[in-house]
Order: structure tokens, then C-alpha cells, then sequence
């Protein structure tokens, strides 16, 4: 993620020396928010998992 915030920076300073179209501000800032979004259902996922597993080991039946 640290990629996505470099290009961001790079962006809003692009778009506020007038370099970069608002426009393109936008969907950069769009497309980011996608990406962090995707990145965090993933991390989710994988603890949801990770969780279950650890669901499954304390069900299971002890040998005594």
C-alpha cells in the first residue's frame, strides 16, 4: 500500500500545481480506493480462515 500513497501524493501535488487534470485526480483516487478495498477483503479473508482453522482444532475431540 505504500506504493498506492506515493502515487497519490504525486497526484494531488500534480493536481495542485495544475499538472495534472482534477479528472484524472479522481480516478486515481478512485482506482486507489478500489485497491485498498480488495487488499482488506483479502487480509479479511485470510483471517477468517486462519480463525476457523482454530475453530476446528479446539472442536476436535481430545484423546484422553
Amino acid at each position: 500500500m505504500e506504493e498506492v500513497q506515493s502515487y497519490l501524493g504525486i497526484t494531488l501535488r500534480g493536481v495542485l500545481t495544475g499538472k495534472v487534470e482534477p479528472g484524472v485526480g479522481t480516478a486515481i483516487a478512485n482506482i486507489a480506493r478500489a485497491m485498498t478495498t480488495v487488499a482488506g477483503a483479502a487480509t479479511l479473508e485470510g483471517q477468517l480462515a486462519e480463525l476457523a482453522q482454530h475453530v476446528a482444532e479446539l472442536s476436535r475431540p481430545r484423546s484422553a
